[in-house]
Order: C-alpha cells, then sequence, then structure tokens
C-alpha cells in the first residue's frame, strides 16, 4: 500500500494491481518451511510463472526465496547471497531486478523504511525508462 500496489490491505486476500504472487514452493505443510524435495519439486511450475509473467522486478521474501531464485536467474550461487546483507540492494537477473526483502515480520522499522525507499526508486526509475513506450 505504501507504494500504490495495494488498494486495501486489509482485504482478504488483499486486493493488488501490478503484482503478482506466488511462492517457491506450493505442495508442503503450512505450518513448516518446505523440505528440500518440496522445493526442487516445484522449481518447474516457480520458473514457468517467471517465463510466463516475464517481470521486471522479482521481491523475493526470505533467504528461502533468494536462494531459489540465484542460482537459476543471477551470476551468483544460492549460497553466496544472504538476505540480510542485499535486503533494499538490487540484484541485476537474467531479464529482470532482484530486490530481496527480509520477510515482514522479522524486519525493524528502519528496514522497513530502506525497502521501500529503494522500491520506490526503483519504481520511478522503471517508470521513466518505459514511459512512452507502447506494447509494454
Amino acid at each position: 500500500a505504501d507504494v500504490g500496489m495495494c488498494a486495501d490491505p486489509a482485504a482478504t486476500p488483499p486486493e493488488v494491481e501490478n503484482v503478482y504472487l506466488t511462492y517457491a514452493a506450493r505442495c508442503r505443510h503450512p505450518e513448516r518451511e518446505p523440505t528440500e524435495e518440496e522445493r526442487t519439486r516445484c522449481e518447474p511450475f516457480l520458473n514457468g510463472e517467471i517465463r510466463t509473467v516475464n517481470p521486471e522486478i522479482i521481491v523475493p521474501v526470505g533467504q528461502q526465496a533468494l536462494e531459489e531464485l540465484a542460482f537459476e536467474y543471477t551470476t551468483f550461487g544460492e549460497d553466496e547471497l544472504d538476505v540480510a546483507e542485499r535486503h533494499a540492494t538490487t540484484i541485476r537477473g537474467r531479464g529482470f531486478e532482484l530486490l530481496p526483502m527480509i520477510p515482514p515480520a522479522d524486519q525493524t522499522d528502519a528496514e522497513r523504511t530502506a525497502f521501500l525507499e529503494h522500491l520506490s526508486e526503483t519504481l520511478g526509475r522503471d517508470y521513466r525508462q518505459t514511459k512512452g513506450r507502447r506494447g509494454r
């Protein structure tokens, strides 16, 4: 809502605009982290979604999401990136930018502010670069 992507954050589910929400692993018990096997089984579905949606910006929330995208879509290995160190920064991906984010429940106020400022700047820059183009 702070960057204009959510009309009603209190709605269930939230009403979002220009956003596609997904999970790196969908087939798991909701009260625990996914196992390595579950993540591996879901990887083709995540890759298919990324190709279909063709995003300009991806916000991996948490360490597992960042690791899931790092090896496939950046020049980094999954063990080379720490979400806490990369929070509110940009990593160039193959055809898009990754903006890693510490899970919202784990963020301090300063980390939240830093991420929102970085995302706003990125969205502003992206808009200026594509402004006036047709068919995108």
